[in-house]
């Protein structure tokens, strides 16, 4: 799980989850069946789309295959605050 800027100006790129699988595990998972982690998010960066900068998250996954071959994948999402709208929470 990642987020990086695009935009004017240097771009940024931090990587705020990362989990590698060894090639022993991979054969036992069932890769046709949806895989899940689990991770806190972060308080900030929080997803933005100016007209000068972009801040974008996505969770990427790299495949390394052989022969030096790679596969790689990505879905977008969007960080943003919850907002309260009134009402009791926790009750």
């Amino acid at each position: 799980m990642l987020w990086y800027t695009e935009g004017k100006g240097d771009e940024d790129f931090a990587i705020h989850f990362f989990h590698r699988w060894s090639a022993a595990r991979l054969s036992q998972l069932n890769l046709a069946l949806p895989q899940t982690f689990a991770t806190d998010l972060p308080a900030s960066p929080l997803s933005y789309e100016g007209h000068l900068l972009r801040i974008r998250w996505c969770i990427r996954l790299r495949l390394f295959l052989a022969a030096g071959k790679e596969i790689v994948a990505e879905q977008p999402l969007r960080m943003s605050t919850l907002r309260h709208t009134g009402g009791a929470i926790g009750r």
